[in-house]
């Protein structure tokens, strides 16, 4: 993303949800990668050009696109979470927010750079959802992959977060004429 000293042009299209809520925390990520991130959340994408940044709703079922170098972070951050190992995990009946929130403190405390693995929830995903399970000796991936499974949700390691999203498909907002 290009910024001038005056700022940036953000266009929203019409169409676009300015209501869709979006939460996550990232730390040390680049800029380009977060608004990555919230518009993916948003189900949006945008095109950047010289004059604008132009929101435009993401059509239903259109694929996530990566870079090579997206690809290549996720992979090393895959192999951060296998190799990440927890003694024990004991969650009953812990909202799966919060088993979110637990790990990626965990990895940053655990990994060996210290710095946290951030866990966003998707879209469609319910924070609320409480999942029951008990752990040891395992590595981060395994705990994310039951949190997900058993919240009945999938996770997706990209090149900056794990993305805990819904294994339903969230249809998009519909328009009144």
């Amino acid at each position: 993303i290009r910024q001038k000293a005056g700022g940036m042009n953000i266009i929203l299209k019409p169409d676009v949800d300015r209501e869709a809520p979006v939460t996550f925390k990232m730390e040390k990520v680049p800029l380009r990668e977060v608004l990555r991130y919230a518009l993916e959340l948003s189900r949006n994408t945008a095109r950047i050009d010289r004059q604008a940044i132009t929101i435009v709703p993401l059509p239903v079922g259109a694929p996530v696109r990566t870079t090579s170098e997206q690809t290549n972070r996720a992979k090393s951050l895959a192999v951060k979470l296998s190799s990440i190992r927890l003694e024990s995990v004991n969650f009953n009946e812990t909202p799966l927010g919060d088993v979110c929130m637990y790990l990626a403190q965990r990895s940053g405390e655990l990994s060996r750079d210290r710095k946290p693995v951030s866990v966003i929830l998707g879209v469609g995903v319910d924070r609320n959802q409480t999942v029951s399970f008990s752990l040891s000796n395992v590595p981060l991936s395994t705990v994310l992959n039951y949190a997900a499974e058993l919240s009945r949700n999938k996770i997706r390691v990209d090149s900056y977060a794990v993305i805990v999203s819904s294994r339903i498909p969230v249809a998009a907002p519909t328009q009144d004429l």
